[in-house]
């Protein structure tokens, strides 16, 4: 399913950044390229405008730790795979611009000094991820745990009021 959506998404990205003027020159293609456009752009709905998405879409492949993010009635989880990590490898921050920020340095395993590695697939060492938190979080009511190698990090979402700012414009 997230390859097939990639896939959309890509030809989304493609269809946008065609030329207008060569496909002037062909009326049918030009058409038919709307037509699908508008399908995608109907099939993957808002998807692509939550900034979350677009994070994990923009970064999928070179990030570590790997994320899943569950966007609940009232929060935000994010899981984390660390496995093998101790909590105090761990560091966990929020900035200013609601960025949170997950670091650590994750080391090698050894099973025996004399044992000679053949393949590591897993990622051993130091890394920094970032994540644009959405506007409607409230970074003051964070939820943290860790067991077996997953950190779940749980946000609370501001509830939404319906005026945020009004300001009295007089009429001259």
């Amino acid at each position: 399913m997230k390859k097939r959506l990639f896939s959309l998404l890509s030809l989304i990205f493609l269809l946008q950044t065609l030329n207008a003027n060569s496909l002037e020159q062909n009326q049918d293609l030009k058409y038919n390229l709307k037509n699908i456009e508008s399908f995608l752009n109907h099939v993957t709905g808002d998807l692509i405008k939550n900034p979350l998405y677009s994070q994990i879409i923009q970064n999928r492949g070179n990030s570590y730790p790997s994320m899943d993010i569950y966007d609940i009635k009232k929060h935000y989880i994010f899981l984390f795979e660390l496995p093998n990590m101790k909590k105090k490898d761990i560091h966990l921050s929020i900035n200013d611009e609601k960025t949170l920020v997950i670091k650590g340095n994750k080391p090698k395993i050894v099973l025996n000094k004399k044992d000679k590695i053949i393949r590591v697939e897993s990622f051993v060492g130091t890394f920094k991820r970032e994540i644009v938190l959405p506007k409607n979080v409230d970074t003051k009511k964070i939820d943290v745990s860790y067991k077996n190698g997953i950190l779940k990090v749980s946000i609370l979402k501001k509830e939404e009021s319906t005026l945020k700012y009004q300001r009295v414009i007089p009429i001259k």
